[in-house]
């Protein structure tokens, strides 16, 4: 994964565009958020995950105790993936084929 993201430390989430997994944490956290969504600006600049980060803004903002799910983000893409999917931009779409390569060459 750090090999895809040019990050030392990544999950899969950080495959997708930052403001694109926002979007979906925004969504699948929207009555959490009580009508104010989460921006770029309120996640902590230093590098590293993305999920680290949207823990950090929500224990700021006392959302999920301060803890993410990443099955709802997943969950709101799978449920709306008609709309959503169409809208992955192209390096997000190169990473995840990247990441599809390496596996099928290990099995």
């Amino acid at each position: 994964m750090s090999d895809i993201t040019g990050e030392p430390e990544c999950d899969i989430e950080d495959l997708f565009d930052p403001a694109f997994y926002l979007d979906l944490v925004n969504r699948a956290y929207a009555k959490e958020l009580d009508g104010t969504p989460l921006t770029l600006a309120d996640l902590p600049k230093k590098s590293g995950r993305i999920t680290k980060k949207i823990n950090a803004a929500f224990a700021k903002r006392k959302v999920a105790g301060g803890v993410l799910n990443h099955y709802r983000p997943a969950v709101v893409l799978l449920r709306n993936q008609a709309d959503l999917v169409p809208t992955i931009d192209d390096a997000t779409r190169e990473r995840f084929s990247n990441l599809a390569e390496r596996v099928n060459r290990v099995l």
